[in-house]
């Protein structure tokens, strides 16, 4: 390898690093700092994943927290058990049954947002996946004037585990968030269809 290719490929390993580096800083920042402050929106959009997150979703529908919940995705028998458990509750629940990542999770609630012409949405996901949601959405809402409000479910533990260890640790997110967007703009392209999994969920 030539010096100039080696000074390449350092500039270029150090400038990865260096992005890394500072995407995992910005997630802590925005974990340690979000706090619930305005409970109230035209819409609650659930990141589906896990049934705390959709419990988390109903709570603040029942609240009237929004007066519209979304579960992205839920199937017809999910349909008809959100509608069952809101029942009474003056609260709409429209059908999204087609995301199967987080990416989709995003482009499916935006096109509702749109189509409704809703000017605020509550966010509901859990803690950890939250900036990547977050971010995803506020790509697939760019150029709209969309009030994002994060609702973080689970307790929130900025601990070694919760940092760098496992699938679902904040460390994991950073790298994941890189892979929604490739899978994102390969699924605008038509190089991936909708509806396929892409990297990962």
């Amino acid at each position: 390898m030539s010096k100039t290719r080696k000074k390449i490929f350092q500039a270029t390993i150090i400038l990865i690093a260096s992005l890394f580096i500072g995407e995992f800083s910005l997630f802590i920042h925005f974990i340690r700092f979000n706090n619930r402050k305005k409970i109230h929106a035209d819409l609650i959009a659930v990141f589906a994943g896990s049934t705390l997150r959709v419990k988390e979703g109903i709570s603040l529908a029942r609240t009237g927290a929004a007066h519209t919940l979304v579960v992205s995705p839920a199937n017809q028998k999910k349909l008809l058990n959100l509608k069952k458990q809101l029942k009474g509750i003056n609260c709409h629940v429209i059908p999204e049954p087609n995301a199967v990542s987080t990416c989709e999770n995003a482009y499916y609630v935006a096109k509702i947002v749109k189509r409704n012409n809703f000017k605020s949405v509550i966010l509901v996901t859990s803690w950890w996946h939250m900036p990547r949601s977050y971010l995803l959405f506020r790509l697939s809402l760019l150029g709209d004037n969309v009030e994002i409000i994060p609702h973080e479910t689970g307790k929130r533990v900025l601990s070694f585990k919760n940092l760098f260890s496992g699938h679902n640790s904040l460390f994991s997110e950073v790298w994941k968030l890189w892979c929604s967007i490739g899978e994102c703009t390969l699924k605008k392209i038509g190089v991936l269809e909708m509806g396929s999994k892409g990297f990962l969920k």
